[in-house]
């Protein structure tokens, strides 16, 4: 599921409270809920431990959409604040690459993914794994294996969000940032096809 925040920065930031209620609307009776008018889809905006944390339900119905807040809330109670400022580099290094199993030359391959992050992405090492996004991820991706072949770039996603789904099953993680992301289709050789002439030698 993918997270959005409910701010006034991604909308346009309103003039006045009875502007931000003209694109926002509170559900009565339920604490955290709310619906984004010109879409119509429901929100969570929920408080734990001092920090807002906020998603899309990704629905217009009202009825599922308090289902989606619940198990959302559930999520966010079993997380393990141990967790709460651990970057995905420390993640990875700590607790994701012992349980790697493979051969070796896979095992290799996916360690240098490790170093890279570990090397070129300052987010991986700065910031909290939490407050990760799915357009960091694919930033990263793209500037350090898109000019490399497909094989590179899915070996190097394969890595981030197995790591991560990792987080999210030890509940470090409510969703995952990179669970959406495909994988990149091998392009596929040209064959030239021969003329008449060149069948006949």
């Amino acid at each position: 599921m993918q997270s959005h925040v409910i701010s006034t920065h991604h909308h346009g930031k309103p003039k006045s409270q009875s502007q931000w209620q003209q694109q926002w609307r509170k559900i009565a009776g339920v604490s955290g809920l709310y619906q984004y008018r010109p879409s119509g889809v429901f929100f969570a905006n929920v408080r734990v431990s001092g920090k807002v944390y906020r998603e899309s339900l990704e629905t217009k119905d009202l009825a599922l959409a308090k289902r989606k807040l619940a198990e959302f809330k559930m999520r966010l109670e079993r997380t393990d604040p141990r967790f709460g400022k651990i970057t995905f580099l420390r993640w990875l290094e700590d607790v994701y690459a012992p349980t790697l199993r493979g051969s070796p030359v896979t095992l290799r391959e996916k360690r240098r993914v490790i170093v890279t992050v570990k090397t070129h992405w300052t987010i991986a090492r700065t910031q909290p794994m939490r407050d990760l996004r799915e357009s960091q991820v694919v930033t990263f991706l793209n500037d350090h294996y898109g000019h490399w072949s497909e094989s590179y770039w899915n070996r190097a996603l394969s890595v981030i969000r197995d790591a991560l789904a990792l987080a999210v099953r030890d509940q470090v993680l409510t969703t995952n940032p990179a669970g959406n992301l495909k994988y990149r289709k091998p392009k596929k050789p040209i064959r030239l096809t021969p003329s008449f002439e060149q069948f006949q030698t």
